[in-house]
C-alpha cells in the first residue's frame, strides 16, 4: 500500500540491550518531521514501540527519574544496576 508520507528516517544512535526475558532497543532517530527517541521492546513474538518527539524528552526523563525516586522511597531501596 502506497503511503504519500514521507518515511525516510536516519538512525543518528543506538544502543540494545537484554533484560530478562525482554530485547531492549534504544535509538535516537530523525526523520523531516525531526528528532525522536524510538523505544523498543520485543518479547515473546510480540513488538511494543514507544516513541517521544525530542521536545518531550527532557520531561520525559524528569518524570521517569521521579518514579524511580519515589518508588525507592517507598521501598527503601536504592536503585539498581
Amino acid at each position: 500500500m502506497y503511503s504519500p508520507i514521507k518515511t525516510d528516517e536516519k538512525t543518528l544512535a543506538r544502543r540494545e540491550l537484554q533484560v530478562e526475558r525482554k530485547q531492549l532497543s534504544i535509538e535516537m532517530r530523525e526523520n523531516f518531521r525531526g528528532r525522536f527517541l524510538r523505544i523498543v521492546e520485543k518479547c515473546g513474538g510480540k513488538t511494543n514501540v514507544v516513541i517521544i518527539p525530542d521536545t518531550g524528552i527532557n520531561d520525559f526523563f524528569a518524570a521517569f527519574d521521579e518514579v524511580i525516586a519515589e518508588t525507592n522511597a517507598h521501598d527503601g531501596n536504592a536503585p539498581q544496576g
